[in-house]
Formats: structure tokens, sequence, C-alpha cells
């Protein structure tokens, strides 16, 4: 199993978690992305109700089904939280730049599902959904 993580104690925290097959490159692209996101955005332009997301990407075999998605948000530590299962078999055959717009495809759409939930009562989940999308046009696609 592969892992590779960027901790800051702010921002976007990215991890995966990956079968060995998983091409390492991919796995370094999570933090990569991470610190894209957090030079360009900061929480607090949403409100101070979270100080962070944590994303676990999960590359795993279908038939590993050990691993299950969640997404929540912990007031107490002001985080998201998501753990997602991604698609193995497009993870194994993708580009880099297929895999980077993959994968913010996925964060946006999770985020999107807590903002549908009313989660987080008094943070701008649409607006930083909004940022990640116009700084994806401009990075990551």
């Amino acid at each position: 199993m592969q892992t590779a993580i960027a901790t800051p104690h702010r921002g976007f925290l990215l991890t995966s978690a990956a079968w060995k097959e998983v091409p390492e490159s991919l796995c370094q692209e999570i933090p990569k992305i991470g610190e894209q996101l957090n030079q360009a955005i900061k929480f607090q332009d949403f409100s101070d109700a979270v100080s962070s997301v944590l994303f676990i990407a999960v590359m795993v075999p279908a038939s590993h089904d050990d691993h299950r998605n969640d997404y929540r948000y912990n007031p107490k530590k002001k985080q998201i939280k998501i753990v997602q299962k991604l698609d193995y078999d497009f993870v194994m055959t993708a580009s880099v730049a297929q895999f980077r717009a993959y994968f913010i495809e996925v964060l946006m759409t999770k985020l999107k599902q807590l903002h549908k939930q009313k989660a987080i009562s008094d943070f701008d989940i649409a607006g930083l959904v909004d940022a990640i999308w116009a700084l994806s046009e401009r990075v990551f696609h």
C-alpha cells in the first residue's frame, strides 16, 4: 500500500491510500494538488467555521470492500473529512492530467453533497466549490 500526504495544519490536507500497482506518479499528484489549492484558496474567505478539508483518496481494486466512502464535518476540529474510493480502473489507465481533473471533480462533488445536506450552516461551501472550480479551469484541466 502506497501513501502520500501533505500536512499543513490549515487548508487542504490531501492524502492517498493506494494499492501497490497504482502509479506512484498519481499518488504524488495528490499532495501537489493540495499545495496548489492552499496557495490559491483561504478558508477564512468563506467563514471561520472550517479551517481544513482532509481528503483521503482510496485507490484499490473494487474487490477490496474494506474501505467505505464517508464525508462529514467535525465542528470541534473545524474540519471536513472525506474518505472516497476512486474508480480504480480509471485511475490505472489515466494520464496525470486526466487524474488531476478527475480528482478535483470528486472533491467538488463531495463538497456539494455536504452543501445539500446543510451540514455546515455558517460556511460558504458553494463559494469554496466555486473557487476550486475557477482554479481548476486554470490549473487542473
